[in-house]
């Protein structure tokens, strides 16, 4: 579940660079998805502590960056929301968020 994480942010954050660099709808979704890009970068720099951590048992170490990885899935779509704008990466964030609780619930 966390190297499922890890393919899903990776894939996630191409995605939405990809999407900053075509014809974004409007302002509204550039800025949220500029706000997912960091948030998805943010998940991409815990991982490798949150992949080490379970390799090496040290799974209470895991729980609090995965968390954090759910919560930034989370406050990626809500952006959206609170913007009044559709989601591109709805898939994506309710992925992201649902392995990283996954991951959570397995280390504990």
């Amino acid at each position: 579940a966390v190297d499922l994480l890890t393919v899903n942010a990776t894939s996630t954050k191409a995605k939405i660079g990809g999407l900053l660099g075509g014809k974004t709808a409007d302002a509204a979704t550039a800025q949220c998805l500029r706000s997912c890009q960091t948030l998805y970068g943010g998940i991409l720099q815990r991982q490798p502590g949150s992949a080490a951590a379970v390799k090496d048992g040290k799974f209470s170490e895991a729980i609090s960056p995965l968390e954090k990885s759910a919560a930034a899935a989370k406050e990626c779509e809500d952006g959206f929301s609170k913007s009044h704008v559709p989601s591109p990466v709805t898939v994506e964030n309710g992925n992201a968020f649902q392995l990283a609780k996954l991951a959570v619930a397995l280390l504990q």
